[in-house]
């Protein structure tokens, strides 16, 4: 697979129900969670250098569907509803949480969990990942805000992560370049390793 061009980015839709009509099959799927207001269409938007792809909100809850967009022609990006918001009627947050799991486990996307690296994981955040772990979805924690936080704090969320859920974090910051050039060779990498299983899986069936 060539070196994708992040900066080539489209939206795409914006789906409130499943299925997702028009998705390529072989298309590499990544996904941004997290609790409401944690930054996920700044992260999209730094991510692409491209700054009203993602349309970001001051008001907490304001994502009510699954925005999708294509990077070069390559792969899909989809920004997910916020999760953990007390202010958002009961019905709606339950239909949040089916349009969610729905998605997440038909079409089995890596998923970027987003969390406050300046707070403590939230019980929401705790069940996010326990959720993902169960129904062995591939995932990625990223702690945002990260220039608020110090060496010697960082090196203690990462361990409080790690002991908690056997996985590192990946600090990520929109106001400076830190995470940004990592987040991007991560999903780089997980694009060609899903390329060259794809080419395996073809010429099995040949």
């Amino acid at each position: 697979m060539k070196k994708i061009n992040f900066k080539n980015a489209k939206f795409l839709n914006t789906f409130v129900s499943l299925p997702l009509k028009g998705l390529r099959p072989s298309a590499p799927r990544f996904c941004f969670v997290g609790r409401s207001n944690v930054g996920k269409s700044s992260l999209i938007n730094h991510l692409t250098d491209t700054p009203r792809l993602a349309k970001v909100s001051q008001v907490p809850g304001k994502t009510q569907a699954i925005n999708l967009f294509e990077i070069d022609g390559l792969a899909y990006f989809f920004d997910l509803p916020g999760y953990g918001f007390s202010q958002t009627g009961k019905d709606l947050r339950a239909s949040w949480g089916s349009l969610m799991g729905g998605f997440l486990t038909e079409y089995r996307p890596h998923v970027f969990l987003l969390t406050d690296s300046r707070h403590p994981l939230f019980e929401s955040d705790h069940q996010m990942l326990d959720w993902l772990q169960e129904n062995e979805l591939p995932f990625t924690l990223v702690a945002t805000k990260a220039d608020k936080l110090n060496h010697s704090q960082r090196h203690t969320k990462t361990q409080e992560i790690i002991r908690k859920f056997q996985t590192k974090p990946l600090f990520y910051s929109v106001e400076s370049p830190q995470g940004k050039l990592v987040l991007i060779q991560t999903v780089q990498h997980l694009c060609e390793n899903l390329s060259v299983s794809n080419e395996s899986n073809q010429v099995a069936l040949a």
